[in-house]
């Protein structure tokens, strides 16, 4: 399985109009609690991920099929409420991670350890301060980074999660 998403990866840097000094930029919309997206996650991305990342400029966006409502204060998640929470605390964590190797170490353990631990092991892991985390969750930075990603997903409406947008062009 690490291959197809590496081959995948390589065929379109080839047939694509991109050059080697120009990153592609990806994005993967996704979900806390969504089995797709956790196996994505775990079984492609953080595999390839050395391979493929001085050649990509990453854009992890925490959010998949779930809406805003109460004028952005509230939030809907395909699998429930927990999926809302673990949404919430990876756009935190995200947004205060700027190195793209420290998210996709971070996202890919709190993938595998989410819901049992809320990703105090994972940032401990990689030196993330997750109070600041939790004050991000709990404050309206947070909402504010859920209502950021619901934009960002709004643009392509996934009907597959995860989704994989190549320099603004999805694939399901």
């Amino acid at each position: 399985m690490k291959g197809l998403f590496f081959a995948f990866f390589t065929t379109f840097m080839l047939f694509s109009k991109v050059r080697l000094e120009d990153k592609v930029k990806i994005d993967v919309l996704f979900e806390s609690l969504c089995p797709d997206s956790r196996h994505f996650i775990k079984n492609q991305l953080y595999p390839n991920w050395k391979d493929i990342a001085p050649y990509v400029n990453l854009n992890l966006v925490p959010f998949g099929k779930s809406w805003s409502t109460e004028g952005g204060t509230k939030f809907i998640c395909q699998h429930g409420p927990e999926e809302c929470k673990g949404n919430k605390i990876l756009s935190c964590a995200l947004k205060l991670l700027p190195d793209q190797n420290l998210q996709v170490e971070y996202v890919n353990c709190f993938m595998r350890n989410y819901p049992k631990e809320l990703g105090q092991v994972c940032a401990l892991e990689i030196g993330l301060n997750f109070l600041e985390v939790m004050e991000c969750y709990n404050s309206k930075k947070g909402t504010l980074a859920q209502l950021e990603a619901e934009q960002t997903t709004v643009k392509v409406l996934p009907k597959f999660v995860p989704t994989i947008i190549y320099n603004e062009v999805s694939y399901t």
